[in-house]
């Protein structure tokens, strides 16, 4: 019995130390400050993407013709 009981304390303890370190302020500041700069260099590199993508389609596609025959075709 005695020896349950120390394998339990140990198991706990060791639980408890690592409750005790995940959940310290410093550990949450850094990781919502990481997750925060991940998102906005993610959101940046989205956005960059996405931006000259646009530019290189609208380039490569004759807008001045394509706006004439939505015109002429509604009217």
């Amino acid at each position: 019995m005695q020896n349950n009981d120390e394998k339990m304390f140990v198991v706990l303890s060791s639980i408890e130390e690592m409750l005790r370190s995940q959940n310290s302020f410093k550990k949450i500041f850094l990781n919502g400050l990481l997750r925060g700069l991940g998102t906005a260099i993610g959101a940046t590199v989205l956005f960059a993407v996405l931006t000259s993508s646009l530019f290189y389609f609208t380039e490569s596609i004759d807008v001045r013709a394509f706006v004439e025959s939505f015109v002429g075709a509604s009217i």
